[in-house]
């Protein structure tokens, strides 16, 4: 399994102590940060049938969009340690949003800032939900809500 979602920590009064597997390496930032400048030149090639005029320079714009959103979602995964599937959900989920917003958000402010706001804040908001969908049907003790529950 790619996201290594393990139950194999053990809390011990204030702290976590993490055994030898690990639930989300912080070195996914790298790929997460990376893929979001990928997209954008993609959707600009099938679009206008070139890469953009400004190559890596006007890619790199969505490189902090990856890594803040990429960070809160490792983190969020590493908290949630066996059940980071829900939080994956909730960035997936989040993604058409910032994917729009973090192109089309650069015609109302400074690109850079855009991709913060219109972008990265959706994917956030995405992870968080889920990971708070998580630990709602966790508390309930269920592994899934019904429908007029």
């Amino acid at each position: 399994m790619i996201w290594q979602c393990s139950t194999d920590d053990k809390f011990v009064g204030n702290t976590m102590n993490h055994q030898a597997k690990s639930p989300t390496s912080f070195l996914w930032i790298v790929p997460l940060s990376l893929v979001w400048p990928a997209i954008q030149s993609v959707v600009f090639l099938m679009r206008f049938g070139r890469l953009p005029p400004l190559g890596i320079k006007g890619a790199g714009m969505f490189l902090p969009m990856g890594m803040l959103s990429g960070g809160v979602l490792i983190v969020l995964c590493r908290i949630a340690a066996g059940d980071c599937g829900r939080v994956i959900r909730g960035y997936l989920y989040a993604t058409p949003v910032a994917l729009i917003g973090s192109v089309v958000g650069g015609l109302l402010v400074p690109p850079a800032f855009a991709t913060i706001l219109f972008g990265a804040l959706p994917l956030i908001i995405g992870s968080i939900l889920g990971f708070k969908a998580g630990t709602d049907s966790a508390k309930k003790g269920t592994g899934a809500t019904s429908p007029g529950s």
